[in-house]
C-alpha cells in the first residue's frame, strides 16, 4: 500500500483537548498543531500507530504507542533573581542582602522573600531551593489514563511471546542520605517575610546572623502580579578562631559528661589565648576557668572540661576565647536537664472551717529532686477534683495521637483564666495559639473519606474518635478559633453518612449517638433522629457517657422530656461491666471514671443542677481522689465536669495573713520550693467551711522499683553482631541494639505505649527496624512486633501497639543507638502503660551507664 499504516493522535492534558485520525506515508507525517490556552503549562502528544498487514505475516499486525510533553514558552513570565553577598561574614552581626529582579516592565510592582537556612540541615532533609517557576510552568503529570484493548484482536494460536521494545522515560535515580558528620554547631533557618521590591527591581533585605559557623544557603522567591522566579547562593559564616563544643543533646540530675571544646585558629592573630568555659542555671562546669594556650596560625587545640547535671530544668553554657589585637569572641547555648524519672503526684483533701488555717511547709516536697516539685492548692464550696494539676498533667503530656492532642486541648477552650494562672501560658495568645496548633494537628490526621485515624490519615479508622475530634473542631469553631471549613464539613458528612447507617448494634452505639450529639451541637441533626434512637435503643447504649450524649443532644433539640429519660438513664450504668466477653464497645477510649465525668458535665449543661445531681459530684470527686493513675480522656473530661459544675458560693481566704480577692469560683494558688522554704499559711477568712485541696508532684530522688500490672517489661544492649553487652563498658562510637521485649499477662484488650527514655549519652540512629528488618548483620534479631506508630526522638524511642484479647500479647522491638557522649549517665527505666486504662503498666529497674572516651 502506498500509506505504511494509521496513526490515533491525541493531544491531553488535566482532559482530552483534541484527536486525530492519521494516515502515515511511508516517509513519515509532519503534524501542525495550534498551542491553545487551555493547555495551561504544556501538553502530552500521544500516538498509537497501526501498521497494515504485510503479506508475510497476514495474521500479525503490530501497533506502537508514543508519548511525548510539549512545554509552552514562559521566559516572558519569569522573573530573573539574583542574590549579591559577600563570600564570607562573620557571626553575631546584620548583614543586608542586596536582591535583583529583572523581568520586570515599567511601574510592575514585585515582592520577595529571603530564608538563609544551615545548609547541613537542608542536606540532611535533601531540601531543593524553591522553583515556582517549575511549580507553575513546568512538566504536569498526564491527568487521563491510557488504555489498550488491542491484544483482545490478537490470535494467540502457535503466537510466540511478544517482545516488548519501550523507551523514553527512565527510572528516578536513587538517593541516599551522604555521610554526613554530626556537629554541634548551631543550626540556623531565618526567614524575611514578604519584602515590597523598590523601583527598579532593587531590594535591600536585611538578616540577622546568629551565633553560627558553617554554610548558609540563601534562597529567595519574587513574584509580580503574572511572574515568578527564584534564586539561591551559599554564604560561608565564620569566626576567625573557630570554636567547636561536642555537648550531650540533654543530661539528667547527676549525670558528668566529658566535653571536648576544640579551637582552631583560621583566620586570627598568632599569639597567647586564653579561654574560658563555663556554666550556670541547672548545669556546672569543672576544670573550665580561664585555660591559657598558645594558638599560631592554622593550629587546633582540644581541650578537656566536665560537665555536670546539677538539677532539673535548663542549663546556660558559656564560652569565651580572648587572644592577641583585642580578639574576643563569646558563644553560648542552652542544655536541657531532664529527669530520668515521670513525675509522681500526690493529692490530699480536707475541710477548712471559718477562721482555720493550715500551714504547708518545704517538707512535702523533700521526696522530690530539687527544681521538680511544686505545690498547687485550691480552695471551694465543693469537693475539689485537681482542675489544676489535671491541666498541668494534660500540658505536658508529651505525646500527641489524635485522641491525646484533643483531650489537651480541648478544656483549654474554657479554663483559660485558670490556665494563665498556672502558667500553662504565659497570656491569653500564647493559650490561643496552643488551641490553634491543635486544630491544625488533629486535621492531619483526617482520612480522604472525613473520618480520622488515631495516628495518621493512613491509621484504621476511629469511630468514636473521629466524633471526638469534631466535637473539639465544633465547639473550637463556635468560639470563634480559625478551623478549616473544608476539611470541617467533610467531617461532618462523614457523622451523618455513619448516623444514616442501618447497624445500629451495641458495638457501634456510643460511636453512633456520639456523632448524633455532635450533629446537634453543629445545629445539623434531625430531631426525629434523636427521638427514634431514644425510643429503640436508649438500653441498648452500653456506656453511661452514651446516654448522657443522646440526652445533651435531645435537651439542645428542646425536647426535654426525652432528655430526662436519657439522663435518669445514664446514672443506672455508672460502672462498667467487668466481664470480658461483654466489653466489645471498649475502644471508645472509655473507663467508668470517664463516663461518670462526662455525664455529670453534660447534665450540668444540659441545665440538670437539682435533685441527686449535687451528691453525684461529690461521688466523682471522691472517686477521682482515689485513682492512681488517669488517661488523658478521663483527665480532660474531668476538667470539663469541674470547669462546668463550678462553686456554689463566694470563697473568702487568706495567704499568710494577706487577704484574697473574693472569688465566686474555686481559688487556686501555686508554690514553688523556694515560696514553700518559709512556710505557707492558708486560711478561710469566710463564714461557711470550705474544701483543701492539696496536689503536690515533682520528680522522685530515690529510683522508683520495677513494676508490672497487666504487662512486664525489659530492655537490653546488644552489638550489632547480637552479643549482649555491660553499659559499664561502652566506649564512644559503639553502635548498639536496644530490644524491648514484653507481654501483656491478662486476657483483655490493649492500647499500648512503649516509652524507652534514653541515658543522655546515647543517640538513636536513624535506621528503624520496626517490622524485623531483614539483613545479614541484624538477622540475629528475628521477627519484630509490628507497631501502630513510631517516634524516634532525640532523647526517647517511642512505640504505639494494639493487641486483641485472643492475640499473642507478646511483643518485641529494637531501635539502634550510638554512644556518642563521653560519661556517666543514668539509664532511665523503660516502661509501657496502656494509654486508656493507665492502670495497667510496667516499669523496668534502672541503672548507670559509663561510655569511655575514643581511644
Amino acid at each position: 500500500p502506498p500509506f505504511a499504516g494509521w496513526v490515533l493522535m491525541t493531544v491531553a492534558g488535566s482532559r482530552v483537548y483534541e484527536t486525530r485520525q492519521l494516515e502515515v506515508p511511508r516517509d513519515g507525517l509532519v503534524v501542525e498543531l495550534p498551542v491553545r490556552a487551555e493547555w495551561d503549562a504544556g501538553a502530552y502528544v500521544t500516538a498509537t500507530a497501526f501498521r497494515t498487514a504485510e503479506t508475510d505475516a497476514p495474521h500479525r499486525p503490530s501497533r506502537a504507542i508514543g508519548v511525548a510533553w510539549l512545554g509552552r514558552d514562559y521566559s516572558a513570565r519569569t522573573l530573573q533573581v539574583a542574590i549579591e553577598t559577600p563570600e564570607r561574614i562573620t557571626p553575631r552581626r546584620s548583614l543586608d542582602v542586596k536582591l535583583a529582579i529583572d523581568g520586570l516592565a515599567r511601574g510592575e510592582q514585585a515582592f520577595v522573600t529571603l530564608a538563609a537556612v544551615d545548609q547541613g540541615i537542608l542536606q540532611l532533609t535533601r531540601f531543593e531551593t524553591p522553583d515556582p517557576a517549575d511549580w507553575y510552568y513546568g512538566k504536569r503529570q498526564l491527568g487521563v489514563a491510557l488504555r489498550d484493548g488491542y491484544g483482545h484482536l490478537i490470535d494467540a494460536a502457535d503466537a510466540p511471546p511478544a517482545r516488548i521494545r519501550q523507551g523514553g522515560d527512565e527510572a528516578a535515580e536513587g538517593r541516599h542520605l551522604g555521610g554526613l558528620d554530626a556537629s554541634s554547631v548551631k543550626t540556623v533557618s531565618l526567614f524575611s517575610g514578604i519584602v515590597k521590591v523598590g523601583a527598579g527591581g532593587r531590594v535591600n533585605v536585611p538578616l540577622d546572623i546568629p551565633d553560627f559557623n558553617g554554610q548558609l544557603r540563601l534562597m529567595a522567591v519574587a513574584w509580580s502580579i503574572d511572574k515568578v522566579g527564584s534564586a539561591d547562593a551559599s554564604l560561608i559564616v565564620r569566626d576567625p578562631v573557630v570554636s567547636q563544643v561536642t555537648l550531650p543533646r540533654f543530661l539528667a540530675p547527676g549525670d558528668e559528661s566529658a566535653v571536648t571544646v576544640t579551637v582552631h585558629n583560621v583566620d586570627g592573630p598568632a599569639g597567647a589565648y586564653t579561654i574560658a568555659f563555663d556554666a550556670d542555671g541547672a548545669v556546672e562546669v569543672t576544670g573550665g576557668a580561664g585555660v591559657a594556650t598558645n594558638l599560631p596560625s592554622d593550629a587546633r587545640k582540644d581541650l578537656a572540661f566536665s560537665l555536670n547535671g546539677r538539677e532539673a530544668g535548663v542549663g546556660a553554657i558559656s564560652l569565651r576565647i580572648e587572644g592577641p589585637d583585642g580578639l574576643r569572641l563569646e558563644r553560648d547555648w542552652e542544655i536541657a536537664v531532664r529527669p530520668a524519672q515521670t513525675v509522681v503526684t500526690r493529692r490530699m483533701t480536707s475541710r477548712l472551717q471559718p477562721g482555720q488555717s493550715h500551714q504547708l511547709t518545704a517538707d512535702i516536697l523533700e521526696e522530690f529532686v530539687p527544681g521538680t516539685g511544686e505545690a498547687l492548692v485550691t480552695l471551694g464550696n465543693r469537693p475539689d477534683m485537681g482542675l489544676g494539676d489535671l491541666l498541668k498533667s494534660l500540658d505536658r503530656y508529651p505525646y500527641g495521637c489524635a485522641e491525646q492532642t484533643t483531650s489537651r486541648a480541648l478544656p483549654l477552650l474554657y479554663v483559660a483564666e485558670i490556665a494563665a494562672s498556672l502558667g500553662i501560658a504565659e497570656d491569653a495568645i500564647a493559650l490561643r495559639s496552643k488551641v490553634e496548633g491543635a486544630v491544625r494537628r488533629v486535621l492531619t490526621m483526617q482520612r480522604a473519606d472525613g473520618s480520622f485515624g488515631l495516628w495518621s490519615p493512613n491509621s484504621p479508622r476511629e469511630e468514636w474518635l473521629t466524633a471526638y475530634v469534631m466535637d473539639f473542631l465544633t465547639q473550637a469553631k463556635a468560639l470563634g478559633y480559625p478551623v478549616p471549613e473544608y476539611p470541617y464539613k467533610r467531617g461532618l458528612a462523614w457523622l451523618q453518612s455513619n448516623a444514616n447507617a442501618a447497624d445500629y448494634s451495641g458495638a457501634n452505639l456510643p460511636a453512633r449517638v456520639y456523632g448524633l450529639h455532635v450533629l446537634a451541637r453543629a445545629g445539623v441533626v434531625r430531631p426525629r433522629d434523636l427521638r427514634y434512637v431514644h425510643d429503640v435503643y436508649l438500653n441498648r447504649i452500653p456506656t453511661a457517657l452514651g446516654r448522657a450524649q443522646l440526652g445533651a443532644a435531645l435537651a439542645s433539640a428542646g425536647d426535654r422530656r426525652r432528655a430526662d429519660s436519657a439522663f435518669a438513664s445514664a446514672t443506672r450504668v455508672w460502672d462498667r461491666k467487668k466481664r470480658f466477653w461483654e466489653d466489645w464497645w471498649f475502644w471508645d477510649y472509655g473507663t467508668s471514671l470517664r463516663d461518670m465525668a462526662g455525664t455529670i458535665y453534660l447534665a450540668s449543661l444540659s441545665g440538670l443542677n437539682e435533685g441527686e445531681w449535687p451528691s453525684y459530684a461529690e461521688q466523682l470527686a471522691d472517686r477521682s481522689s482515689r485513682t492512681r493513675h488517669m488517661s488523658t480522656q478521663e483527665k480532660a473530661w474531668l476538667v470539663l465536669a469541674a470547669r462546668e459544675l463550678g462553686t456554689a458560693g463566694t470563697v473568702r481566704g487568706a495567704v499568710n495573713g494577706l487577704r484574697l480577692p473574693d472569688s465566686e469560683g474555686t481559688v487556686y494558688l501555686q508554690f514553688d520550693e523556694a515560696e514553700l522554704a518559709d512556710g505557707i499559711t492558708v486560711s478561710n477568712r469566710g463564714d461557711e467551711a470550705l474544701w483543701q485541696g492539696i496536689t503536690y508532684s515533682g520528680v522522685p530522688r530515690d529510683n522508683m522499683p520495677a513494676e508490672r500490672e497487666g504487662f512486664a517489661i525489659t530492655r537490653a544492649f546488644y552489638t550489632l553482631e547480637g552479643k549482649q553487652v555491660s553499659l559499664g563498658r561502652i566506649q564512644q562510637g559503639d553502635t548498639l541494639v536496644a530490644v524491648i521485649s514484653g507481654e501483656g499477662t491478662l486476657q483483655r484488650d490493649y492500647q499500648a505505649l512503649v516509652v524507652d527514655l534514653l541515658p543522655a549519652g546515647f543517640e538513636i540512629e536513624n535506621a528503624n527496624l520496626e517490622g524485623g528488618r531483614d539483613t545479614d548483620e541484624l538477622r540475629w534479631l528475628g521477627e519484630l512486633t509490628e507497631t501502630r506508630h513510631t517516634e524516634l526522638r532525640d532523647d526517647r524511642y517511642v512505640a504505639a501497639l494494639q493487641f486483641n484479647r485472643w492475640d499473642d500479647r507478646s511483643f518485641r522491638l529494637a531501635y539502634t543507638v550510638r554512644a556518642v557522649s563521653p560519661g556517666t549517665f543514668t539509664l532511665p527505666a523503660v516502661y509501657v502503660e496502656d494509654m486508656y486504662e493507665p492502670v495497667f503498666f510496667a516499669r523496668s529497674r534502672m541503672g548507670k551507664v559509663t561510655i569511655r572516651p575514643m581511644q
